[in-house]
């Protein structure tokens, strides 16, 4: 068997294989990258221009975000990279060689997310910090103190995990090799129910500083509801990934 000319799985009944020139979803992710990775540098661009140079102040938080965008365009840059060996098309249409390239790329990408993500979560809590805290060692201090903790940690778990994945590495891209390798969809799942739990941490703690507040239920409202919006999205990711 020649796994440059064989695919990668067995089509559906009546479907044809093609190596040669398959469908693909390259476009989609190519155009997705690009308009991400440049809105993001632009915010990024600008924002650390202000704070350098008009307020002439650099918090920790603002190298978090320059190094969650270097991370992002990282792992854009692996995307694009991708196209090159059709990932992005049915897995039929896909040889055996190409998809041992794919999960290689899939691990480089899983590599890359845990310091990115942890960086961009990282940013975040420690400006709500500056915003809500006012440099007072008190519950919501130390809670904040406690969610940065517990990203820093799971985040560094999963980046060791993906650079183990497979004992030998060579066994990711050749089964056959003699060897041990995590479960890639317990690791994917345990991922996003964390990155759940964790995201909806972050914006309902800064809820409850705001409610506490002495100020008119009007301003509350208003201030919580920017707060609420992100709190309604991350419930529609949950949805999604329960029914995904």
């Amino acid at each position: 068997m020649d796994p440059n000319t064989t695919p990668a799985l067995e089509p559906p009944m009546g479907i044809t294989p093609d190596l040669v020139d398959p469908y693909t979803r390259q476009p989609n992710l190519i155009v997705t990258s690009v308009v991400c990775l440049t809105l993001t540098t632009v915010c990024i661009f600008i924002r650390t221009l202000t704070k350098a140079y008009l307020f002439k102040e650099m918090r920790l938080e603002d190298y978090f975000t320059i190094f969650a965008g270097f991370g992002f365009a990282s792992f854009c840059g692996v995307m694009l990279a991708a196209r090159k060996v059709v990932q992005g098309s049915h897995q039929w249409d896909v040889s055996v060689t190409g998809l041992m390239d794919v999960i290689l790329l899939s691990n480089i990408l899983e590599i890359i997310y845990g310091p990115a993500m942890f960086a961009a979560k990282a940013s975040v809590i420690l400006q709500l910090m500056q915003i809500f805290t006012a440099n007072a060692k008190n519950f919501v201090y130390w809670s904040f103190i406690t969610l940065l903790g517990l990203n820093g940690a799971f985040y560094f778990s999963i980046f060791v995990a993906f650079i183990l994945a497979c004992v030998p590495r060579a066994k990711i891209t050749d089964p056959s090799l003699p060897g041990t390798c995590i479960s890639i969809n317990g690791s994917i799942l345990a991922t996003s129910v964390f990155n759940i739990v964790s995201d909806l941490s972050i914006l309902i703690l800064p809820l409850v500083v705001v409610w506490s507040l002495r100020i008119p239920l009007k301003r509350k409202l208003t201030v919580g509801a920017g707060f609420g919006t992100g709190v309604l999205f991350d419930n529609v990711f949950l949805f999604i990934e329960r029914f995904r």
